[in-house]
């Protein structure tokens, strides 16, 4: 056997043991990552955790400053702090906040540290519509336990609020949100649910 036959023989075996063992490897790392996806009952109960954590986060600050809350359905956590009467809404001709409705509010944003983060002296007065766009998602379903002239204390949790990643800027991941608000100013779009 000469010694071209022997080199193209020695080639030949190399580049067959270099794939089996790249497609073993493959194999192999594929069944790895298949184990590293955690399952979804895993990723329900990591999530349920993280949302008893931040109860459990809120509810430590509410003793500490003599909050009285009260919860949501959906996880937002609030104290009315000065309200408008019924009889002063039925006078005034004022009604509760509804789907569409765009609100108007003078705030106070927090971290729950007490970080102030933002106020509508700075920014302006915070404008959305409600089950619309413009603010978070626990904004917009708690508004509507409020009428035009309460003054609120709210809490929203992450799950609420900016999530896992935050808001890129000032508000970090897994933030929760303190709001102090006044419902300045109510008004019916039209597009009222």
């Amino acid at each position: 056997m000469s010694s071209l036959q022997r080199y193209t023989i020695g080639v030949v075996v190399l580049l067959l043991t270099l794939v089996l063992s790249c497609c073993q490897g493959r194999g192999k790392r594929i069944q790895d990552s298949d184990q590293a996806i955690p399952d979804r009952e895993e990723l329900i109960r990591a999530n349920q955790m993280m949302v008893r954590e931040d109860e459990n986060r809120i509810n430590e600050k509410a003793a500490q400053a003599g909050w009285t809350l009260s919860r949501t359905q959906t996880g937002e956590f609030y104290q009315i702090r000065d309200f408008a009467s019924d009889k002063e809404n039925k006078k005034t001709g004022k009604r509760g906040i509804r789907a569409g409705d765009e609100v108007s509010l003078t705030y106070t944003l927090r971290l729950l540290t007490g970080e102030e983060i933002g106020n509508s002296q700075q920014n302006g007065p915070k404008q959305f519509i409600i089950e619309g766009s413009g603010a978070e998602s626990g904004m917009h379903s708690v508004m509507k336990r409020f009428s035009e002239g309460d003054s609120v204390l709210i809490l929203l949790p992450p799950h609420r609020a900016y999530g896992l990643m935050g808001d890129g800027d000032k508000i970090p991941g897994r933030a929760i949100l303190w709001y102090e608000i006044r419902i300045d100013s109510v008004t019916s779009t039209g597009n009222n649910g």
